[in-house]
């Protein structure tokens, strides 16, 4: 347990390498013992001996690291959510399922990296963004539906998952290095609004055609 005495920010959790920590007390801290929450931001998730999470409708953000290496297997999050910040699920091993509801506006780095067990992951019709390393060795995540509004898929956002088919929606503009390296995609279809493919971005021994819209004005396929 550890007891909150003041109305403190942190910039990270400075307790995401406390697997035993069952509570905090003190000031704002929830009625649950759970959590510690400074003006709507979740800085720390006491997580020991428990697998599934509510977080409270108080919380507005949740902060950089602040469930990292918890054994949740399913988070449930509020409707009152507008950001997620860096590392903020990292290696929660367990975690199954997650739905990012629309109000979330910004997602950190790295937010889902290495959630090895992550199955199912509902976006936000509204993100235009997918960040850097979002879901980066989520080795059980088969598949996934890209909100319409993408317009960015950042450096290594899905490497070393298990994704075996991707739709690229017509709003994206960019794919970032590594994006979709050492998935298990096949096939990929460019649409014609992607203006920039850094390097790296489909490679994998399971890619076999890459095909570009007609349309597409700075690519081309070539058989």
């Amino acid at each position: 347990t550890v007891e909150i005495k003041s109305d403190l920010k942190v910039e990270y959790n400075p307790f995401y390498a406390c697997p035993d920590l069952i509570s905090f007390v003190g000031n704002n801290t929830t009625e649950d013992s759970r959590c510690w929450i400074v003006d709507g931001v979740l800085m720390a998730f006491a997580r020991k001996d428990i697998t599934e999470y509510i977080v409270p409708d108080c919380v507005k953000e949740i902060g950089h690291y602040a469930f990292r290496r918890s054994r949740l297997q399913k988070v449930t999050l509020p409707e009152t959510l507008r950001s997620i910040g860096l590392w903020a699920f990292t290696n929660c091993f367990s975690l199954k399922c997650v739905t990012l509801p629309a109000s979330v506006e910004t997602i950190g780095d790295a937010c889902f990296s290495c959630c090895y067990a992550l199955e199912e992951i509902h976006l936000s019709d509204d993100m235009t963004v997918i960040p850097e390393m979002m879901f980066s060795g989520c080795d059980s995540l088969k598949e996934i539906t890209l909100p319409d509004k993408i317009v960015r898929i950042e450096s290594m956002a899905f490497s070393g998952t298990a994704l075996e088919t991707i739709q690229l929606p017509d709003s994206l503009q960019y794919i970032g290095m590594s994006a979709f390296d050492a998935t298990r995609i096949t096939e990929v279809y460019i649409p014609e609004n992607v203006k920039k493919i850094d390097g790296g971005a489909f490679t994998g021994r399971f890619i076999v055609r890459i095909e570009v819209s007609d349309r597409n004005p700075s690519y081309t396929d070539v058989d």
